[in-house]
């Protein structure tokens, strides 16, 4: 095994056993150049591939630090709601409004709405926090007709499906999502208090109440306290696949993280 991969896996089990915190400083190249007696380029590779394993960042001018756990953990596999994902997971859901508007559908809303352009829409723009940690920047165009009441009423904390639900005569009945890597623009990145070019999930969700379509929605959510999981059992075994649980006591699942 070369020597960089023997540094990398000792550091790896100095994380695992907790002698490097979350969020506290890595120690220099430096002073793993002189821990391990070896020349700094050997050092690099071994920092360099626990940096791309995620297990590490760097900050310019700061240095380098032990990456945190996500926040929420969200399972791909079924329907779900930001509210119910981080309140299900212990923690208190949290929502700013930054706009509530009607405006009329562009032709890119339109095509995914299934409305003619121009239609009128309710143009919402949230920030999402959990444990008052912004997590996520959400776009939301509902056709006013799905939901007249939503222009006006004050979202507050509430899962805007429950709001849809209670104010119209339309039941959620699922979505479509796709899930892409991204970097934040200096503005968005200021929102959701990391530097510009942090990595970051870009979601898109089209929401349907039977055949019609209710919701047209744009997520960007932070990639260091976010995480998605799927669990991939064979088809054709008898058993019931149980997902297990690795070293750190969370359940051993294929991860999509952000680039």
């Amino acid at each position: 095994m070369p020597r960089y991969a023997t540094i990398e896996d000792e550091l790896r089990q100095r994380i695992d056993r907790g002698e490097i915190r979350p969020g506290e400083p890595f120690p220099t190249e430096m002073a793993l150049c002189r821990d391990f007696g070896v020349s700094r380029h050997t050092v690099r590779r071994a920092l360099e591939s626990l940096e791309r394993s995620g297990l590490i960042y760097r900050r310019q001018g700061r240095g380098t630090f032990v990456t945190r756990p996500p926040l929420v953990t969200q399972p791909l596999g079924g329907f779900y709601t930001f509210v119910g994902s981080v309140a299900g997971q212990g923690h208190q859901p949290h929502s700013l409004v930054l706009q509530q508007q009607i405006i009329l559908a562009s032709a890119a809303s339109a095509e995914r709405l299934r409305i003619a352009s121009g239609t009128p829409v309710v143009y919402l723009v949230r920030k999402r926090l959990a444990d008052d940690v912004p997590l996520a920047l959400e776009t939301t165009e509902v056709p006013l007709s799905v939901c007249p009441d939503l222009a006006t009423i004050e979202l507050g904390d509430q899962s805007l499906y429950d709001v849809i639900e209670a104010f119209s005569d339309v039941v959620i009945s699922g979505a479509y999502e796709t899930i892409r890597p991204t970097l934040l623009s200096r503005e968005e990145a200021e929102l959701l208090a990391v530097p510009p070019n942090s990595p970051a999930f870009n979601v898109e969700r089209v929401t349907s109440a039977g055949q019609q379509v209710v919701e047209w929605r744009r997520s960007l959510i932070r990639g260091d306290c976010y995480l998605y999981s799927v669990d991939l059992p064979r088809r054709g075994l008898v058993g019931t696949f149980q997902a297990e649980p690795t070293s750190t006591g969370e359940k051993s699942h294929s991860i999509v993280t952000p680039i």
